[in-house]
């Protein structure tokens, strides 16, 4: 480790088209030195600087830090600031300030920037300050825990608090004698199973892959306190990410899964995809507590969407890559009838918890490749199938592929009027159906919402369909005055509509209930 900043590695050479001008070196009592004995920023680590940035060109500022009051903090090669600016401050240390000149390719390119007032291809100067920086590997930014990576891996995805992983551990003190020695232990992060290295071990997990090793070199302050003075080393390999997802359409963690084997390169499903799933394994737990394998091994070969499956299996699906083993875990087992895998009488049951691995997927051609018209074929024959399971009461599923063909129907912005107005109708549609299962859900702002995108549009601006369904998400919602002037609305165009009608003595009689309710609470107050 260096013992000045004189002893440190030269910069970083800069390309061509960055220049640099040190205005003031940095003073050697304030230079940060990094845990490799580095006194200045690399890619990943955080920096804090103070700016002011002006045109080449004519000297004019279009932004400065110093006039806000307050630094900017940015990580290197994050893609957080310009391209220049990774380079720039990659040659500074702590208290530096230097003035930079980066031709338009290391700044804003030729879009330039309106907002600041750059224009496109221009030279821009900037005037920085490096305040202070961190590095990456020095996890608690106090030198307390040092993270060397020992062996990488090559997963993209880290755990985060709540997820469940398969790790070693192994901690020994500054002599070599051993502390703890943990193989093939499963862990929660954020359980506290380790004692006083939970902290160490939960915030280097966070920033680990799967395959992943690393060497954490602890003060005595996060590791095992005045037993071990001198504090601890600690290793630990990430053997297997079990994180634990929300697959459930609504987002209610009605459907969780854990994946078990990741699949690197494999496809996802989208909607009308063609998958074979093989079910491993089924447990249901019963009301009782008592809990059972429904049925051996199955393959099942299913359209996405389509309710070929239950809802559980479609939820499930939706969230996988070919490739994948899946724990999925069910709490509401109303989503899991399927007599195929010996799921009955699903009242009696408390949890189903399925055992999966998706083997294959063939997903229909990718929109953006399609000719409008043919989107617009597509989304009506997917719009027909949510019809189809609406009747069969698959709402859930029903209100999914309105909502993927809405979604779909924005890649179309068709010069054909034909093709236009198809797309136009079938956007509105589809809200109001997607309205009408979110009513039969209970998802009464939902429903309103959607209803609210038919209203907005001029010639919808009198639905009756539409203010019907509004007024009755809005009495669910108990926005009785809004509902009862929709619904006027509606008899206004509709003088004979029984249901409105009927709705409308509800939403009268629930403001009727509501009105003595505070005259009641006020009279109370009173005394």
């Amino acid at each position: 480790m260096p013992d000045s900043p004189d002893d440190s590695p030269r910069p970083p050479r800069l390309p061509p088209g960055v220049r640099k001008e040190i205005l003031s070196e940095a003073p050697t009592s304030e230079v940060y030195i990094g845990p490799r004995g580095q006194t200045r920023p690399e890619d990943g680590d955080e920096a804090a600087v103070h700016y002011v940035g002006s045109l080449e060109s004519s000297g004019s500022i279009f932004d400065s830090s110093r006039d806000r009051g307050w630094p900017f903090s940015f990580r290197l090669g994050q893609g957080d600031a310009v391209r220049g600016w990774d380079l720039c401050v990659a040659t500074m240390q702590m208290g530096e300030v230097a003035r930079f000149t980066l031709e338009s390719e290391f700044a804003h390119g030729d879009q330039g920037c309106s907002e600041k007032g750059i224009p496109p291809n221009a030279a821009l100067v900037f005037e920085i300050e490096l305040i202070s920086w961190m590095s990456k590997d020095d996890l608690f930014c106090d030198k307390g825990v040092i993270r060397t990576l020992e062996e990488s891996a090559c997963g993209w995805q880290c755990p985060k608090l709540g997820d469940t992983v398969l790790l070693c551990l192994k901690a020994t003190d500054y002599c070599g004698s051993l502390v703890e020695d943990k193989p093939n232990i499963e862990y929660v992060l954020g359980s506290g199973t380790f004692d006083s290295l939970s902290r160490v071990v939960d915030k280097a997990l966070t920033t680990m892959t799967r395959g992943e090793l690393v060497s954490l070199k602890c003060s005595k302050d996060y590791a095992c306190g005045d037993l071990y003075p001198n504090g601890a080393i600690v290793e630990l390999r990430l053997l297997e990410l079990h994180e634990v997802i929300d697959v459930s359409f609504s987002k209610d963690r009605s459907v969780t899964k854990t994946r078990i084997r990741e699949s690197e390169d494999g496809e996802k499903p989208s909607d009308a995809s063609d998958v074979v799933l093989a079910v491993h394994s089924v447990v249901t737990n019963t009301v009782e507590g008592f809990c059972r394998t429904a049925t051996p091994e199955i393959t099942l070969r299913l359209i996405t969407g389509n309710g070929d499956v239950c809802d559980a299996l479609e939820c499930a699906v939706s969230e996988m890559k070919a490739g994948e083993h899946a724990i999925v875990t069910v709490s509401d087992t109303s989503m899991c009838s399927e007599p195929r895998l010996g799921v009955v009488n699903v009242q009696d049951l408390s949890s189903v918890v399925y055992t999966l691995e998706l083997i294959s997927v063939t997903k229909p051609p990718e929109t953006w490749r399609m000719q409008e018209k043919a989107i617009v074929e597509f989304a009506t024959s997917r719009k027909e199938v949510g019809g189809d399971l609406f009747k069969r009461g698959r709402t859930i599923l029903a209100r999914e592929r309105y909502t993927q063909v809405v979604a779909l129907l924005g890649n179309v912005n068709s010069s054909d009027e034909r093709i236009h107005w198809q797309a136009h109708e079938l956007f509105h549609i589809c809200e109001l159906n997607k309205a009408a299962c979110s009513l039969k859900l209970g998802d009464f702002q939902g429903a309103k919402l959607a209803c609210d995108l038919v209203l907005m549009d001029k010639e919808n601006k009198n639905n009756a369909k539409a203010l019907f369904r509004r007024a009755s998400a809005l009495l669910g919602l108990a926005e009785f005055e809004e509902a009862l002037a929709d619904i006027d609305r509606v008899l206004r165009q509709e003088p004979t509509n029984t249901d409105a009608k009927k709705l409308q003595a509800r939403l009268k009689k629930a403001r009727r209930d509501e009105d003595k309710k505070s005259a009641d609470v006020y009279a109370k107050m009173l005394k």
